[in-house]
């Protein structure tokens, strides 16, 4: 009888010993920086304004006393997206153009928001005096996906984004995810680049990879500890069988 106590309680206990040795992520995958900060650290990120580039669709907003005559800029874009509140743009051509009522095409590769702005007041000077122009970009997406909370593609209003506050849009990085194992993929140029970073690096603040470009996407890679909790869990249905099994066929022999 007292062999049979005692295996009853050896299999549990081993079942619990594997399963606290496997199942466990350390802390230290599941911090965003690999050591803490001694104190205030300055890293300069490169990327500079954003700049106007083809395809890309812009809110342009003109705002004078004449009413009347502004609405006939205002009203001639094209509905975009759906967001909260419509905005209304001008899309860029391949050859970095826009069309604008009265004024025709208007070249505009390279420009900041900034520098159209001024642009675009200068050329209205002709039909519409002591006027203020308002540029935006408009179509500013980032698909998040893998080991996140909500994979998908989200919408930010700001110029530009840094990679924490996107993974923040999803939700951010699951217990799963790889913080040291980032992917990003950015089209630029008529190429498609494939750039690892590592989100615990404090050196990612100062490369090119901080801020995103529109229509980047994210891939957060898992973790190995995932790949194996299938593996714990059938382990721990098997061993939970042999114990039942172990179980049975002593209270058989004690019954004996």
């Amino acid at each position: 009888m007292r062999s049979f106590i005692s295996c009853r309680l050896f299999v549990p206990t081993i079942l619990i010993v594997i399963l606290t040795f496997t199942g466990c992520i350390p802390q230290k995958q599941l911090v965003y920086f690999d050591r803490k900060f001694d104190s205030v650290e300055v890293h300069k990120s490169p990327r500079a304004e954003r700049i106007i580039a083809p395809y890309d669709q812009l809110y342009i907003k003109v705002i004078s006393i004449d009413e009347k005559a502004t609405r006939i800029f205002n009203d001639n874009a094209t509905l975009w997206g759906q967001t909260q509140v419509d905005l209304v743009s001008y899309n860029v051509d391949s050859e970095g153009n826009i069309n604008f009522p009265f004024v025709g095409k208007i070249y505009l590769k390279g420009f900041t928001t900034r520098e159209a702005s001024m642009r675009i007041e200068s050329l209205l000077a002709n039909y519409l005096p002591n006027t203020a122009v308002i540029v935006k970009f408009v179509n500013n997406q980032v698909t998040i996906l893998g080991e996140v909370e909500r994979q998908g593609t989200y919408t930010y209003t700001d110029e530009k984004i840094n990679i924490y506050k996107a993974l923040a849009l999803a939700g951010g990085i699951s217990r799963y995810g790889n913080r040291k194992k980032v992917v990003i993929v950015r089209e630029t140029g008529g190429e498609i680049i494939y750039r690892y970073v590592d989100l615990t690096s404090k050196e990612l603040a100062s490369g090119d990879y901080y801020f995103l470009y529109p229509n980047d996407v994210i891939i957060v890679e898992p973790l190995r500890a995932k790949s194996t909790s299938y593996q714990n869990t059938t382990i721990s249905t098997l061993l939970s069988a042999i114990t039942t099994l172990i179980a049975v066929l002593y209270f058989a022999i004690s019954v004996k």
